[in-house]
């Protein structure tokens, strides 16, 4: 996946928005590099594990990019 091409970028974007609303979660830091990503993302307390979230976002990236 390359994050040059701005549509991919706002994919992303929009896909971390999603999870932020999903997910309850803080996503207090991304950065979008050419071929990779660094994100620091804050659960709650209550809320999913960190491994759901990152299930969750990587699945539903992978799956909008591939159609």
């Amino acid at each position: 996946m390359r994050f040059q091409d701005r549509t991919v970028a706002k994919m992303v974007f929009q896909v971390l928005k999603e999870a932020k609303q999903k997910f309850g979660c803080n996503i207090n830091i991304f950065t979008l590099m050419g071929n990779h990503k660094h994100k620091d993302i804050q659960v709650m307390a209550d809320g999913p594990q960190i491994s759901k979230i990152m299930n969750w976002i990587n699945f539903t990236t992978a799956r909008r990019y591939n159609r």
